[in-house]
């Protein structure tokens, strides 16, 4: 699933294509300071993470290896993403393949 949006940036002074790994957006700028952001999204693409520690599927417990942590879709992962109190953090699954 992706999400295109037009966007103006008047301090993008750019022709070209960029990649932003953590926003999962491209980027495209055919003239400057005019372009889309294409977002990509997968249905069950992200892990959460608590102390370097990933969840497991389920919510149930913690593992330090990526093959054994749960897969969660963009909602359900936001929903649990917590910097504050806790530091739980979501980060998309290409991160640490």
């Amino acid at each position: 699933m992706a999400k295109i949006k037009l966007i103006f940036a008047w301090y993008d002074f750019w022709i070209g294509l960029y990649w932003n790994k953590e926003k999962h957006s491209l980027y495209i700028f055919p003239i400057p300071m005019f372009g889309l952001r294409i977002t990509f999204f997968s249905s069950c693409g992200y892990v959460l993470m608590k102390y370097g520690l990933f969840y497991r599927p389920n919510y149930s417990g913690y593992t330090n290896t990526v093959s054994e942590a749960g897969l969660y879709t963009y909602n359900e992962a936001k929903k649990h993403e917590c910097k504050r109190s806790e530091p739980v953090t979501m980060h998309h699954i290409s991160e640490f393949l």
